[in-house]
């Protein structure tokens, strides 16, 4: 009752726009004052709608810890040039409501490889970040997905595809739990990755987390065979297995406390390798 009452108060243009501004403040105050600077920049180009590039505003995050988190880098040695499908868990712990991972995450991609991930994303006027991500999504390039017309999303969703764009998708759809721990990945995302491994895209993991103004992220590969094996299995049980199985590999690199519905990781595991 209450989002639905949200949704209709957010049809009408003047409340949209003070939530906007409301929205844009709380971010800006989860920021360090070195970082301000290149945040206020990037506001106002967005607001623009001029095309950003995310790498370009790490500086959005001086004074956090962007470095010492980060791990499994090597494993994105050998995909330049590339087409890749990142999947990763959907945390909003840490500066922009969790926002910093996309950036964090773009960031290395691209200094190591050379690619530009598109974001994919879904809809949900009643969240914060969405009113944030309306306005993001021309500047980027995001791909919209889940919304108010699904023949556009995945119209959207084939041509990148089609083009061999390299992509990031959080499986779960959606934030985590309440403590961001992990939720059930959705069958959808198995069925992506089958589409996207007919195009030849490498499939990356990113196990994301923060504390203590610190970064974590943990990097790690995929191997298309064990995912392409299951091609000829019924298509039912096979895109929720396979997700499982991603689901499970990211579990593998958070804590305990952040597992949620994979908190007996290696038991997807050995599921997915007994098929």
């Amino acid at each position: 009752m209450l989002k639905e009452l949200i949704r209709s108060l957010m049809q009408k243009e003047l409340t949209r726009e003070m939530y906007e501004e409301l929205v844009i403040g709380w971010f800006r105050q989860e920021l360090y004052p070195e970082g301000k600077p290149y945040y206020d920049d990037f506001i106002r180009r967005m607001q623009r709608s001029e095309k950003i590039s995310l790498p370009d505003y790490k500086n959005m995050f001086l004074g956090f810890d962007q470095n010492s988190g980060i791990k499994g880098l090597e494993n994105l040695k050998g995909l330049e040039g590339k087409p890749m499908l990142v999947l990763s868990n959907h945390t909003n712990n840490g500066p922009l409501g969790g926002g910093w991972r996309d950036i964090t995450l773009s960031c290395h991609i691209n200094d190591i490889t050379g690619n530009k991930i598109r974001l994919m994303h879904g809809y949900d006027p009643t969240a914060r970040h969405d009113l944030f991500r309306e306005r993001l999504h021309k500047s980027i390039d995001s791909i919209l997905i889940r919304n108010p017309d699904p023949s556009q999303g995945s119209s959207s969703l084939r041509q990148a595809i089609k083009n061999r764009d390299s992509m990031c998708l959080y499986p779960e759809g959606g934030f985590g739990h309440r403590d961001n721990s992990l939720r059930k990945g959705m069958s959808e995302a198995g069925r992506l990755i089958i589409m996207c491994l007919g195009k030849d895209y490498e499939l990356v993991t990113v196990s994301f987390r923060f504390k203590k103004d610190t970064f974590f992220a943990k990097f790690d590969r995929i191997e298309n065979e064990k995912i392409s094996s299951l091609e000829g299995t019924d298509k039912n049980t096979r895109d929720q297995k396979i997700v499982d199985y991603i689901m499970a590999r990211i579990a593998q690199h958070l804590p305990e406390e952040k597992r949620g519905y994979y908190q007996n990781y290696q038991d997807f595991i050995s599921v997915f390798e007994a098929l």
